[in-house]
């Protein structure tokens, strides 16, 4: 489903240069008059803790929300609506009304969700309060809001009143608007059993004016998973919603896979098979590292292996290796490569690559090392084959050779390779000294697609597999089209690769691989309290770290290159949150009078007005 291109990747990338944005005069700041939290209160004394998946949610929660007219709008911590305006690039608050506070009689064992609000057109408001109650807002002339109608989102009989927040909103052809909000599944306190969520479709009418009545309003659909949604965007053309999770949601009463708890390779216990012996270490069968203009290969061999049994033979475009009078499969407990024509990464000068063999003396080792002298001087090698599986990571460096080869007396006939054979740990040039194998490996999301028309059908379910999530695009109120599809970014071995949507002819969805972010999932893993990432395809990624130290905390600008296959691009740091500010809480993208893009950061205490950023 994301198969990135070659032809857009950029294997010549060496790093991010760091390229100074003066903060004086790119970041401004407002005082709040009133403030904003991250704190839900209880809706009842029978609160019950949060799940992993709930707190990961919350923290990721964009607590600002955008209408159309460069408006944005956010709920305080009073339950007051303030409607933020941008006069040139200087926000305009203004409390427009205040939600009613919910009086503490129904029995709501479950923590209240954030209150949130989604925009309707350049007037009207959809606000949920975070307690299962939601009103209809529309604005009035040079006055405050009005509170149109008001709603009681009935999810079950049980918990008439369950906590739930607004994930979007469609009008139908009636003039119904059709939201689509997420609560967690209610079980008994006792119960042992792992959360699962739900989204469900309500249909809210157009309310007529200082309509007093509260309107109980039920399910049209209603769709499960055992994690919640990380991002959910509506594609009016299809009619259809796009889900990004990191488990599928399917229709309420289906069987809901728990992928939460699928233990991961170093948790299972494997079953030996007749024959099988599970004692054997799998290691690769060479390893290897590169310069600038060479790629090294080091094969351990067996020390009866002689010069002659060696076939090595360098093309172009392909390598073959061939080892002639092995010991017998039972003696030999590690991988021997046998390639014939095996197509290379990128193309090679034969003329002057070489190999050398070195036999170790008194141990049972030798090394067999391949020069291979690249065609194109500069061009990073992502791996030596074209096809490898599983693939072989560039693991050594040129200077722990020598290392290797003192290393290979520790080895005996008998046994396997052990832990003193070191073939390999070092690192690329680009991460040479800094990577963290543990967290570069769990950089993003895992995640998986679901799309669920208007109508409540499943126009596609993508259980597997995962992918790793990078970033979505930057919230703008700007309506999707030709020319501002859909995207996200998706983990390429160290880089990111922007994947935009569109449908084909049949109406089925595709991605197709737009543009690349050499590194970027690199540098992302370095970042240790990132809050939001959003991208602007073909310009730059933001991580935004979440303001909760003492010293405030930035906001990390990662550009894209200037020319697809240049070696270098640009990085700036700019300081969003200071001791005054609070945590960051919300982020959105407007349209500046210059024709640029002003960035929003909303804060518990402050604005922060980010401009001329892209």
């Amino acid at each position: 489903m994301f198969s990135p291109s070659r032809a857009l990747l950029n294997p010549k990338f060496e790093g991010y240069k760091l390229s100074p944005l003066p903060h004086q005069s790119h970041v401004f700041r407002y005082p709040l008059e009133r403030h904003i939290t991250q704190a839900t209160a209880s809706s009842s004394l029978q609160t019950r803790s949060l799940s992993f998946e709930e707190v990961q949610s919350r923290i990721r929660h964009n607590h600002l929300a955008l209408g159309q007219g460069n408006r944005g709008l956010y709920i305080d911590e009073d339950l007051g609506v303030n409607l933020i305006t941008l006069d040139g690039n200087e926000p305009v608050v203004k409390r427009t009304c205040e939600l009613p506070v919910a009086i503490q009689t129904d029995d709501i064992s479950q923590q209240r969700e954030y209150p949130f609000a989604v925009s309707l057109n350049l007037r009207d408001w959809i606000v949920a309060d975070g307690t299962g109650r939601a009103y209809y807002i529309t604005e009035q002339d040079e006055a405050d809001a009005l509170i149109a109608g008001s709603y009681h989102f009935v999810l079950d009989e049980n918990a008439p009143l369950r906590p739930s927040r607004i994930l979007s909103t469609t009008v139908l052809p009636d003039g119904v608007v059709r939201v689509l909000v997420v609560s967690r599944v209610p079980s008994p306190r006792s119960a042992k059993v792992n959360p699962s969520f739900e989204i469900h479709a309500l249909d809210i009418p157009s309310p007529a004016q200082e309509d007093a009545e509260i309107h109980s309003i039920r399910p049209q659909w209603s769709f499960s998973s055992s994690d919640l949604p990380l991002a959910v965007q509506y594609f009016p053309e299809q009619e259809a919603f796009l889900v990004l999770s990191s488990a599928p949601f399917l229709p309420s009463g289906s069987a809901i896979p728990d992928i939460s708890r699928e233990p991961g390779p170093d948790e299972i216990a494997p079953i030996p098979r007749p024959d099988e012996n599970l004692d054997k270490i799998d290691v690769p069968p060479y390893s290897w590292t590169q310069t600038s203009d060479s790629v090294t290969i080091a094969i351990p061999l067996p020390n009866t292996v002689t010069k002659v049994d060696i076939k090595i033979a360098f093309s172009p475009k392909s390598l073959s290796v061939i080892i002639k009078n092995l010991p017998s499969q039972s003696d030999v407990r590690y991988p021997v490569p046998n390639y014939t024509l095996r197509e290379l990464w990128a193309s090679i000068d034969s003329s002057a690559s070489l190999w050398t063999w070195e036999q170790g003396g008194t141990a049972s080792l030798g090394l067999l090392t391949l020069y291979l002298e690249k065609s194109h001087e500069g061009t990073r090698w992502p791996q030596v084959f074209m096809t490898e599986s599983p693939e072989v990571p560039e693991t050594i460096d040129p200077s722990e050779l020598a290392n290797i080869r003192d290393q290979l007396e520790k080895f005996t006939v008998q046994g396997p390779i052990s832990e003193g054979m070191d073939i390999g740990h070092g690192l690329s040039s680009l991460a040479d000294g800094e990577m963290d194998e543990e967290v570069d490996s769990n950089v993003g999301r895992k995640m998986v697609t679901t799309w669920i028309k208007v109508d409540g059908s499943l126009l596609e379910s993508k259980t597997s597999p995962h992918f790793d999530l990078l970033s979505t695009p930057i919230p703008t109120a700007l309506p999707l089209s030709s020319s501002n599809p859909y995207s996200v970014v998706i983990k390429n071995t160290v880089d990111g690769v922007v994947f935009t949507h569109s449908f084909d002819n049949a109406g089925a969805p595709k991605w197709t691989h737009h543009s690349t972010f050499p590194a970027v999932a690199f540098v992302l893993a370095t970042k240790r309290d990132t809050r939001f990432t959003y991208h602007v395809p073909e310009k730059a990624v933001f991580a935004f770290e979440s303001g909760s130290s003492v010293g405030g905390n930035n906001v990390y600008i990662y550009r894209a290159t200037d020319k697809p296959k240049e070696a270098w691009a640009k990085q700036a740091i700019l300081p969003v949150t200071d001791g005054n500010s609070g945590s960051l809480l919300g982020i959105g993208a407007f349209p500046s009078n210059n024709g640029k893009t002003v960035v929003l950061c909303l804060c518990e205490r402050e604005i922060i007005i980010l401009v001329d950023v892209l």
